[in-house]
């Protein structure tokens, strides 16, 4: 806060201390009223710049106050009835002024004489080394606060790197997982086109076995069910493939995506490094300006000691007053460079905040990019478990195809069995009817011997009868005896 010299609101009589509201009253006088203040009270805004230039005053000695200020000052205090009497306000006030300022020109005067306050020498060196003493603990205050939030920055881009570098971690593991999943893809295809050309192999011998024996209609019907199985799984086989393959191509964008945040990553933890050393330059920088604020406070603590030597030695300080002016002129230059320090100080701050800002822009960046490598992570897995679910799905069909093909390979058997014994059972037949039609032959040679008396043609008939009735009955029962 600024030191004041004077309290120019109730000294002015614009402000009331008993007023707990803070309203300032109109300062004009009312003609119709013996000369009485104004009862109506000035707007908000009005008041705000009353007690703004209220303020400023005070900051000031009486005598450094201008009329200008005082006309500014009027303009806020009168309500819009009485603006007219600005004149009269301005010149009210510089007469209270003058008047304040010649009373305590004499009070000072009266205390000189008697020996009891320093020189006006000593009251600028003190008032030097005050204002110094607040401008050193507000720098100080402010150089402590800004390193706190760039210290408090650096823990917090510590601890996001450290996340990044987990993210980081976590997905090449993740990556690790699917590359060995994409193998486990392959092996596994590859087993599947391994026993679909076996299943073809046993389907085409099937289809050669099946060749000899086309009345088998069920067969013929299983055949064609396998060959169905067979395209199906060779469909399946080929999705699977162009699943694998787009499997192995999203690894490989991971994997370069994997490589540039690694690149992204150490170039960081560079800037990073940098960052640290430029706030430990800071902060050595700011232990140098506290070196010189400790030395320039023990500067004021001997003008404090010179202060108590000066009232006890009065005549002593007039005679040193010219070296205490020189005193005063290297404080001011050694305050002049302080502040310059100060101000260079503040663009060093400036700038490590501002690379501050970049690395927290490149912090977010690469937490956006390990997002959405997340997220393409899961759409891979969801990809990796549909082929796995297929896979399954393929291996089930291909199951039920083995189990198919071996019932068919048993029936298919048993056709075969059940035909060499219709053959062996049809030779016979064949055997047996050439036989019976040796025997016909020899008895019509007989009929035809005999038929010369009559009852070689009785006999004849007879024979023809036995013949008819005999042939049928062995055709159908596969044999009998012929009666001669």
């Amino acid at each position: 806060m600024a030191q004041t010299y004077w309290d120019p609101a109730n000294l002015l009589q614009i402000t009331d201390d008993d007023d707990s509201r803070g309203d300032i009253q109109c300062v004009g006088r009312a003609r119709s009223a013996f000369d009485a203040r104004c009862r109506w009270t000035v707007q908000e805004h009005e008041r705000a710049t009353a007690r703004s230039l209220l303020t400023q005053l005070a900051a000031r000695k009486p005598d450094a106050v201008t009329a200008d200020e005082l006309r500014r000052l009027a303009q806020c205090c009168l309500c819009q009835y009485h603006g007219r009497q600005q004149g009269d306000a301005v010149s009210r006030w510089t007469r209270v002024a003058r008047r304040a300022v010649e009373q305590h020109d004499r009070l000072i005067a009266t205390a000189r004489s008697e020996q009891r306050l320093p020189t006006p020498e000593a009251e600028d060196v003190v008032s030097v080394k005050l204002e110094l003493e607040r401008a050193l603990a507000t720098a100080g205050a402010r150089s402590a606060e800004r390193v706190g939030a760039l210290e408090a920055d650096l823990r917090e881009a510590r601890d996001r790197l450290l996340s990044t570098e987990k993210g980081y971690v976590q997905l090449r593991a993740l990556l690790g997982m699917a590359q060995q999943e994409n193998g486990d893809l392959s092996r596994r295809a590859t087993e599947a086109e391994r026993q679909r050309d076996a299943l073809k192999e046993q389907l085409e011998k099937a289809v050669g076995e099946a060749a000899a024996n086309r009345d088998a209609e069920s067969t013929q019907q299983s055949i064609t069910r396998l060959e169905t199985a067979v395209r199906d799984l060779e469909d399946e086989r080929a999705s699977l493939h162009e699943q694998l393959v787009a499997a192995n191509d999203n690894a490989m964008s991971r994997q370069e995506e994997v490589d540039r945040l690694s690149k992204a990553v150490e170039g960081l933890e560079h800037d990073n490094a940098s960052l640290q050393h430029e706030l430990k330059a800071a902060k050595n920088e700011l232990e140098h300006r506290q070196t010189v604020a400790d030395r320039l406070s023990k500067a004021a603590t001997d003008l404090q000691h010179d202060k108590l030597s000066l009232q006890e030695q009065l005549k002593a300080a007039f005679l040193r007053s010219e070296d205490k002016q020189n005193a005063v002129d290297r404080v001011s230059a050694d305050v002049d460079s302080l502040r310059a320090e100060d101000g260079k100080l503040r663009i060093e701050r400036q700038a490590v905040a501002d690379k501050f800002d970049t690395q927290q822009t490149a912090l977010d960046s690469l937490s956006n990019d390990i997002d959405s490598l997340r997220l393409e992570n899961g759409k891979l897995r969801a990809d990796r478990d549909a082929a796995l679910n297929n896979l399954k799905s393929t291996t089930l069909e291909r199951n039920a195809a083995r189990d198919d093909a071996s019932r068919l390979a048993a029936g298919l058997e048993e056709s075969r069995t059940e035909l060499e014994v219709e053959r062996g059972r049809s030779a016979e037949l064949h055997e047996r009817t050439a036989a019976l039609g040796r025997t016909v032959s020899t008895l019509e040679a007989s009929v035809v011997a005999c038929s010369l008396h009559g009852f070689g043609v009785w006999f004849g008939r007879q024979s023809r009868k036995l013949a008819r009735r005999s042939r049928p009955r062995t055709v159908e029962d596969g044999g009998g005896a012929v009666p001669v």
